[in-house]
């Protein structure tokens, strides 16, 4: 077996990591951050390739992926220095419970990173050689999720609540997903209707972007207002005239919410050709759209969209906003 065969059976990751160590050997310790930086590392290992090596174009696929990695993001951050996660208290759930548990790790045998989550990706290897480093990232999970687990028991003791309240397989789904973790508190209609408007700025710039949907949020937003008004909804009897009183009403709204952009002509004439009817096709689609966000809440294992959700049926176009 010649040597380039015997390579060829190394995986990315490692191959990764044996020219990172080369670059940063050679640049006084720093890790490769910016865009030139991660250009010079993959010409290095592009010039030790001996003609095609899947492993090798792989790890220089994966550079500008492959650094910061294990830090927690700003939205993670946000919830480990969320005052519900440092002061956890009594009446805590085993959510808020674990993620202390995790910013004690984090702050502590972490070192500033996330449990390691234990998942590795396909890549090009031998089996012996992936089955071995999937050992290494199994073990290491493992490890960190102990640690976890430990200090989630140690909560639950000083916060007198029941040991079962947080299972070892809570914690090691907790600890693979760590990255992704996230808390989405939304916003009650009655705040969005009576309280004033708070995120005039933010639908101004939407509305700007070409193809945006944000249109549709005020047309409905809109026909609220006129049916309060006028008892009916709009083009229930005349569309044509219907359709300057929606543009009338669109306009003194948005003026109220400061916001020069006009509603388009076609949604409004649109809004009113409609009539309030209720399309059998879209009431399905939008049917199963509420099934999967109800799915996500019940097991809180997804995240749910925050908070507005809006589905075009003419272009099969969706978009949320956080409203």
């Amino acid at each position: 077996m010649t040597e380039t065969e015997i390579t060829n059976k190394v995986p990315w990751l490692v191959v990764l990591y044996k020219f990172l160590q080369e670059w940063v050997t050679a640049h006084d310790g720093r890790y490769p951050t910016t865009y030139r930086e991660k250009s010079e590392l993959r010409e290095l290992i592009r010039s030790r390739m001996e003609g095609e090596q899947e492993n090798f174009e792989e790890a220089i696929k994966s550079v500008n992926s492959s650094f910061g990695g294990g830090k927690p993001s700003s939205s993670v951050r946000e919830i480990l220095e969320d005052d519900r996660c440092v002061n956890v208290n009594t009446e805590s759930n085993a959510f808020w419970i674990m993620a202390r548990a995790l910013k004690d790790f984090v702050d502590n045998e972490g070192n500033g990173l996330l449990p390691v989550p234990g998942v590795l990706p396909d890549m090009t290897a031998d089996t012996n050689s992936y089955i071995g480093l999937q050992t290494v990232y199994r073990n290491q999970a493992a490890h960190d999720a102990e640690i976890v687990f430990r200090r989630s028991r140690q909560l639950l003791k000083e916060l007198n609540k029941p040991n079962d309240l947080i299972t070892d397989k809570d914690v090691r789904l907790f600890c693979r997903e760590a990255a992704n973790v996230a808390v989405v508190r939304g916003t009650k209609i009655t705040d969005e209707f009576d309280k004033g408007y708070h995120r005039s700025s933010h639908i101004a710039s939407v509305l700007e972007t070409p193809n945006s949907l944000m249109g549709h949020y005020i047309v409905l937003r809109a026909l609220d207002r006129f049916q309060a008004d006028y008892g009916c909804l709009p083009g229930e009897c005349e569309a044509e005239s219907d359709t300057t009183g929606m543009k009338s009403i669109a306009a003194k709204m948005l003026s109220e919410w400061g916001i020069g952009t006009p509603l388009s002509d076609d949604l409004a004439y649109e809004i009113c050709r409609y009539g309030g009817a209720e399309i059998h096709s879209i009431s399905a689609y939008l049917g199963g759209c509420i099934a999967h966000e109800l799915i996500k809440l019940v097991t809180r294992q997804y995240r749910p969209f925050d908070n507005t959700f809006i589905y075009d049926g003419s272009t099969s176009q969706t978009e949320t906003y956080k409203l």
